[in-house]
């Protein structure tokens, strides 16, 4: 093929005749598209820019014209490799204006769209696409042709994916077109699809979803005020479908489309739209379409509202009377069914709120009219708790709308804004608000006082200096003296005037409250909530500030124990709740230096607060808060302090001079490298531990602090540790069926040391250190079975995160999953062959751990091979295995329940079984045992299980769950009943 000949003018008669020519054997197959390229591939690829303009000329016009040339349903491919390659050259702007314009023409003459598939379909449209996004101006001069063109194209279109491109491009011409004479044509074209009721296929490709199609629709309905006449009607027919579906769709479109069709084509159907949207927004719909019912009437008197003060003089008459009409359906409902009824709707109010935040002029014409009603409503004699509740909310609405309109009190421009309509009420206001604090016996009147107060102290010159006075030591004491309801609430205003007047809550509020927690007469729940307001006010960092060295003072002063410990406490739940630094390194030695310095060495009565271990463990837990905060260099910086201080009892690091008795330990460990460290605590721990009876909680303490360090130190350290091993299993080994304190404290530490050094890497060495664990099991009653879970589970320390993220531990990828697949087989085989119920007690115990923490995908893959053990670990009488089974079939049933569905008779024998409802079986000893397997029960019911095997199963049900609402523990009878309840009402299968 030589094209050379023609390229200065691809329009004279030979290149007309070659491109003709050429376009018909690509049509036919006789030449590819590929091959014509790779011809003009010189000419195209030229560093002359005008040589390379004509090899695009050229084949715009062979693309043009061959895009036609096709028939028959053998060339479905071609076709769509043909519209990609026109697409991929009108997206790319080198085709002339009169190219796509011809394009353009020739589609339209030539091609009947919905004749072909889908993807070619869509092929076209993306061609469509790129006309109006690269060519838009050349696509505007066709106009209306082009138009007329693509809704002929559209026609018909069923496909989603096709649709969804389809309305972007229906936005476009809308947005860019002049549409005066086909409006009603496109509108016609799209509100076919209204509303939109699409469910996506399993597995869709594309993702589309019915939100996507829904949302594209509307952007086409609120993309052109002519479209207001035609889209209301509707939209009013929609409201009036028994189709929740329909109406939610015309509700949402309704709330964006009325701005943009104007308060002008509402007016006809004004009456029509209240009535609808007034029923929607009633109680007794599902709160969705209520929600959607507000933001329409919002959306409709903003539009009312625009077009009242935007329009001509007859178009503002107009409009205005529209508006007042939409309003005065409004005052109407409050005035009958929130002020005069007896049974006041909150619906009624949300509607109120709905309409007054739209525009300035609704919100002055719902105040004028409605403020003095409300007021003379609300002081009336017969008024009931309910409407007063509902008028106190209403004022506290319209309190919130007016500082959007009118400004507040920290705004600092108020003088160009309109009058406030409710100034003139201020006194009203206040003293209703004050009032509702006096109903004691109501804490909703109460709260919608208090929020009411918090409003009106937000607004510019509505309360005097000694009325704000009143209202910050009214909050004060009600924040410790109320009951709890209403004392939340106003630790929420607290909070917020925090964050509002910070400098007003520190002079007046905090001062107050840390003076009620060190009266030492104080009574508890004077005390507990004082020391709760701090807690809560100090998630402001300015009060923060003020609030921690307070508490300092307290543990560095005070003698009393009470305080000492909350103080403690607090600082404890603001640090671990604290997300960012709030001072430098400086400020948070300047924490941690007194509240050591007072464990070391203070005692209050005949003991040293180091004794406390709930004081320890709330220091330690906020010293673990702090460090994640701070950088690495910070940390180191705060850890060797610390560490000297607390193993040298010297505190010059920290500006204190003198020295300090340091608790009584027999080595100092500053200085020594960490293998040494490793050992001796190790040493110490399970020698002298044990000599000298230490209590669990120091035991726990120290082998969690050795598995961190293990956990972190270098990778050749950990190798090193093979001996610290050795030494841990042969002091297990050689009694392994005791209860001594040494053999408790050697397993506790020698679980703690493989989990640190096995989730750090899980190498063959460590799976053999595992596999040694596992062997200990098979002698008998042990405490290694109902300690397994410290080898897998999330935060074996409870709590505390020791060797989990959030104490950035080292963890190799799917550690879990190797350490399940290396103990599963073998738990499973040594509980098979094991003749010993205790063993295989002990090797159930084990598995459940593991199961327990392990992905549940990993257990499904599993499930038939676990099945069986599930069903014993049911049957043991060891109820803290029957508990951990319970966890783990809790779960199945609660996310898939599918994998016990072959064995649900089973399953529920042994559950029955566990709460005494088999017959002449007795219960589970443990309480927690039988509420676990009630819950269990409970779930069944309503799980993805078979209706016919659960069906001819309910009546053994319901007769054994009769002995569990005998039980004499009140928790197990309640759960009983919720189960029989849930038992009862399976009825028909589920839909």
């Amino acid at each position: 093929m030589d094209f050379a000949p023609y390229l200065d003018d691809p329009t004279s008669a030979g290149g007309l005749e070659t491109v003709s020519r050429t376009a018909g054997q690509i049509a036919s197959g006789e030449v590819s598209l590929v091959g014509v390229v790779e011809a003009l591939n010189a000419v195209l690829t030229s560093g002359d820019p005008f040589e390379r303009a004509k090899g695009v000329a050229l084949l715009s016009s062979l693309l043009s014209d061959a895009a036609f040339e096709w028939n028959g349903a053998e060339y479905e491919k071609k076709k769509t490799e043909l519209l990609t390659g026109i697409h991929s050259l009108v997206k790319s702007g080198l085709a002339a204006r009169a190219d796509v314009i011809e394009l353009a023409r020739s589609i339209f003459a030539e091609i009947n769209n919905q004749n072909f598939a889908q993807n070619v379909r869509f092929s076209l449209y993306c061609v469509f696409e790129a006309l109006l996004n690269v060519h838009l101006e050349a696509m505007k001069y066709l106009g209306d042709k082009f138009i007329a063109g693509f809704l002929v194209a559209m026609d018909g279109e069923k496909d989603p994916r096709n649709i969804l491109i389809s309305f972007g491009i229906v936005q476009i011409i809308i947005l860019n077109f002049d549409i005066q004479k086909k409006f009603e044509d496109i509108f016609e074209s799209i509100y076919c699809y209204f509303p939109i009721t699409f469910r996506p296929p399993p597995n869709d490709p594309y993702g589309i979803t019915s939100a996507d199609l829904k949302l594209k629709l509307r952007l086409c309905f609120a993309s052109s005020p002519l479209f207001g006449p035609l889209a209301w009607p509707i939209l009013i027919e929609k409201l009036t479908s028994t189709s929740d579906n329909a109406k939610l769709d015309a509700l949402e479109t309704i709330a964006v489309c009325a701005p943009i069709y104007g308060g002008d084509s509402i007016g006809r159907h004004i009456e029509q739209i209240w009535d609808l949207l007034y029923e929607e927004s009633l109680e007794s719909k599902p709160e969705v379409q209520r929600v959607s019912a507000l933001k329409a009437i919002t959306s409709i008197t903003y539009a009312l509202s625009t077009s009242a003060s935007t329009g001509g003089k007859t178009a503002s008459s107009i409009s205005r009377d529209n508006l007042t009409k939409f309003l005065t359906f409004v005052t109407k409902h409050v005035q009958t069914d929130l002020v005069d009824s007896n049974t006041p709707r909150e619906s009624v109010r949300k509607v109120l709120h709905a309409a007054a935040k739209a525009t300035e002029p609704a919100f002055f014409y719902l105040a004028s009219q409605l403020m003095q009603h409300l007021v003379e409503g609300v002081t009336g004699s017969s008024i009931s708790k309910e409407n007063r509740c509902e008028i106190y909310n209403a004022f506290r609405d319209f309190l919130v709308v007016a500082q959007t309109f009118y400004g507040s009190s920290s705004d600092m421009d108020t003088d160009s804004r309109p009058e406030n309509p409710l100034l003139k009420y201020k006194v009203e206001l206040f003293q209703n608000f004050q009032a509702a604090l006096s109903f004691k016996n109501d804490s909703r009147v109460m709260i919608a006082g208090l929020d009411g107060l918090f409003e009106l102290s937000a607004m510019n010159g509505f309360m005097t200096s000694l009325e704000l006075e009143w209202y910050f030591e009214t909050l004060l004491g009600m924040s410790i003296n109320e009951e709890a309801q209403v004392r939340h609430a106003i630790l929420s205003l607290l909070s917020k005037e925090a964050v509002r007047r910070p400098e007003t809550v520190k002079a007046v509020i905090v001062p107050q409250l840390l003076e009620a927690c060190a009266l030492a007469s104080a009574a508890e729940e004077v005390f507990l909530n004082s020391f709760e307001a701090i807690v809560e006010l100090s998630a402001e960092t300015d009060v923060l500030l003020v609030v921690v060295p307070a508490f300092i003072k307290f543990l560095e002063e005070s003698d009393n124990v009470r305080l000492v410990k909350h103080t403690v406490t607090a600082l404890q739940v603001i640090f671990t709740e604290q997300t960012s630094i709030v001072g430098d390194f400086d400020y948070y030695a300047s924490l941690f230096v007194p509240s050591i310095r007072a464990l070391l060495t203070r005692r209050i009565g005949s003991r040293y607060l180091y004794e406390n271990e709930t004081l320890v463990e709330s220091v330690a837990s906020t010293y673990s808060a702090v460090m994640r905060l701070l950088d690495s260099k910070s940390q180191e910086r705060l850890v060797a302090l610390s560490l000297k201080s607390l193993y040298l009892g010297d505190f010059s690091g920290f500006g204190i001079t003198d020295k300090v008795v340091p608790v009584p330990i027999d080595a100092v460990l500053v200085g020594v490298d960490t293998r040494q460290l490793l050992q001796f605590l190790i040493s110490s721990l399970v020698n002298d531990g044990a000599s000298a009876g230490v209590d669990e909680a120091y035991v726990n303490s120290m082998t969690q602090t050795i598995a961190s360090i293990l956990n972190k130190i270098d990778a050749k350290l950990v190798a090193d540790s093979t001996n610290d091993f050795k030494f841990l299993f042969n002091l297990v080994e050689q009694d392994v069926a005791a209860s001594s304190a040494r053999h408790l404290i050697a397993v506790t530490a020698l679980l703690w040391t493989i989990r640190a050094s096995f989730m750090r890497s899980p190498t063959a060495a460590e799976l053999e250190n595992v596999s040694r664990v596992i062997a200990l099991l098979q002698h008998g009653e042990n405490v290694v079975a109902s300690k397994f879970y410290i080898l897998a589970a999330d935060d074996p320390s409870f709590g505390k995160g020791i060797l989990s993220k959030a104490s950035f531990a080292k963890s190799a990828l799917l550690w879990k999953q190797k350490l399940f697949k290396h103990c599963m087989p073998i738990l499973v085989e040594k509980f098979t062959t094991s003749n010993d119920n205790v063993i295989k007690s002990n090797n159930l115990l084990a598995l459940s751990h593991l199961m327990k923490y392990v992905s549940k995908s990993v257990i499904l893959y599993e499930i038939q091979n676990l099945i069986p053990l599930l069903l014993a670990g049911l049957a043991s009488a060891n109820a803290q295995l029957n508990l951990t089974v319970l966890e783990i079939v809790q779960t199945l049933l609660t996310d898939s329940p599918g994998a016990l569905k072959a064995q649900i008779e089973s399953f529920i024998g042994a559950l029955l079984h566990l709460i005494g409802g088999d017959l002449g079986k007795s219960a589970s000893p443990s309480v927690d045992v039988r509420i676990m397997a009630l819950t269990c029960l409970g779930i069944i019911p309503g799980a993805d299980l078979p209706f016919n095997e659960l069906i001819v199963l309910k009546p053994k049900v319901i007769r054994g769950l009769h002995t569990a609402l005998d039980d004499t523990k009140k928790a197990v009878r309640k759960e009983a009943g919720n189960a029989r309840a849930k038992w009862y009402l399976l009825l028909s299968p589920k839909k």
